[in-house]
């Protein structure tokens, strides 16, 4: 859903949540190619850069188990 049409509180998240970023890229390269912006694929990378980091971190505490034995 176009971000301009969400009420307030969800149009502030949405700047900032993968979903919105990804309609928002979508938007910007289908209506104006000459303008695509930059913005919702760096929140894009970010959240994937964020979400790979926990993904690793929570493999490596499960191999090592409780450091507290």
């Amino acid at each position: 859903m176009a971000t301009a049409l969400l009420p307030q509180p969800y149009r502030t998240i949405s700047v900032i949540h993968p979903n919105g970023r990804v309609i928002a890229l979508l938007q910007t390269t289908s209506y104006f190619p000459e303008a695509v912006s930059v913005r919702p694929a760096l929140v894009e990378g970010a959240w994937l850069v964020g979400l790979l980091g926990l993904v690793l971190l929570s493999a490596r505490l499960v191999r090592d188990g409780p450091r507290w034995r």
